[in-house]
């Protein structure tokens, strides 16, 4: 008997038991937020859904500031989280404020994590925006995001 009144036997098998599971939990089950190709946290989600209202709204200042103050505490970001952040903002600049400067550089940041997730709609929808066609990259840059909701890509 051990100090705690169960028989030794007992416990050394209990012990054995209770590592066996900790050890099965672990062993793959990976958390799906582990993939580079996971879809984007629900707090991610909600933050982009408040800007965008906010956005279609007219309040871009209000919504750029919800964008960074909601996002800030959920860093790092994940590659599709931050090729969603990327998209919204390439969509404002191309709809909204047509500074293609920063449409630019949005859809470059898009564009390189699009090639590292292997997005080919996205790299299609980059070398139509470098040729000036705006309009139809757009519209290739949408079809790539309804696609990875859809879980197409």
């Amino acid at each position: 008997m051990t100090k705690s009144g169960f028989c030794q036997r007992c416990c050394g098998h209990v012990s054995i038991f209770t590592l066996l599971l900790l050890v099965l939990g672990t062993i793959g089950c990976s958390q799906p937020e582990d993939s580079p190709l996971a879809g984007p946290r629900p707090a991610v989600l909600k933050a982009l859904k408040e800007s965008e209202r906010l956005l279609n709204a007219g309040q871009w200042k209000d919504s750029e500031a919800i964008l960074q103050k909601k996002l800030a505490p959920l860093s790092p970001l994940s590659p599709v989280e931050r090729w969603e952040r990327h998209h919204f903002r390439a969509r404002y600049f191309l709809h909204y404020n047509r500074n293609l400067d920063s449409a630019s550089s949005n859809i470059k940041s898009m564009a390189q994590i699009g090639r590292g997730l292997e997005l080919p709609a996205v790299n299609l929808a980059t070398m139509l925006f470098c040729e000036g066609d705006f309009y139809f990259a757009q519209r290739k840059y949408e079809k790539a995001f309804r696609s990875y909701h859809k879980g197409e890509l």
